[in-house]
């Protein structure tokens, strides 16, 4: 039986049947044209993103306690949540943010309905898939993606430095350990009572060869990573 689960909630299980997967084509690029007068052909100004998406399922519904939970799920968070499927094995991070249109097709007994939502464009192969080692740490990219945009923990203390690919990574003075995280763009150094201060680096961490090995100078306990993955 097709299914979906958003941020826990699993479709066939609270009494509702997946019909059909609205198909998603490749999300909209984010790229002005603009026409010069005299210029055959757009000027074209990409900046080099895309735009959400949307992911749609066409459901039915038992009776009514399957929409109530329903709409105890697609109301019990905010923000982004994570969305998989049965139609294949791929992640997306999506907003329930529209109007839920329901067809009642025998009075209390069978409901119809389509329910969309929008998604960040990325596919993730498995984000919470994490890869640990020492002072050093490889991690292989899945032959269907083609980036990773890494959150990666170190626990150490006394200067240390991230080295990748791209270059050194000035982390600081550590006293307990440090996160830098790609995805949201943010790094930070974490000291006694959790305390927070934040980290200046000269680039933000990419995933794109088929390996990368990270490695950590100082003294390094432990480095944890999250590739995550993804495709478009």
């Amino acid at each position: 039986m097709s299914y979906f689960v958003f941020d826990g909630f699993r479709s066939d299980t609270a009494g509702l049947l997946v019909e059909r997967k609205h198909t998603l084509g490749l999300p909209a690029r984010d790229v002005e044209k603009i026409h010069v007068p005299g210029r055959d052909g757009d000027v074209l100004i990409d900046h080099g993103s895309y735009q959400n998406a949307p992911v749609s399922y066409d459901c039915a519904a038992r009776n009514i306690a399957a929409l109530e939970g329903l709409r105890t799920a697609l109301t019990s968070g905010a923000g982004y949540r994570l969305l998989t499927d049965s139609y294949g094995p791929w992640q997306r991070l999506a907003l329930f943010a529209s109007v839920l249109d329901i067809d009642e097709l025998i009075v209390q007994r069978a409901y119809r309905f389509t329910l969309s939502f929008d998604c960040k464009p990325q596919r993730w192969a498995d984000r919470a898939q994490a890869v640990t080692g020492g002072s050093s740490v490889t991690v292989a990219r899945p032959a269907a993606c083609t980036r990773g945009d890494p959150r990666i923990e170190i626990t150490g203390t006394g200067n240390v430095t991230l080295t990748m690919p791209q270059g050194g990574l000035p982390l600081g003075t550590l006293t307990g350990s440090a996160v830098v995280d790609s995805e949201a763009m943010v790094a930070y150094r974490v000291g006694a009572g959790n305390t927070r201060t934040a980290i200046d680096l000269p680039f933000w961490p990419r995933l794109t060869a088929a390996s990368t090995t990270i490695t950590a100078s100082g003294t390094v306990t432990n480095i944890k990573v999250f590739p995550r993955w993804w495709s478009i």
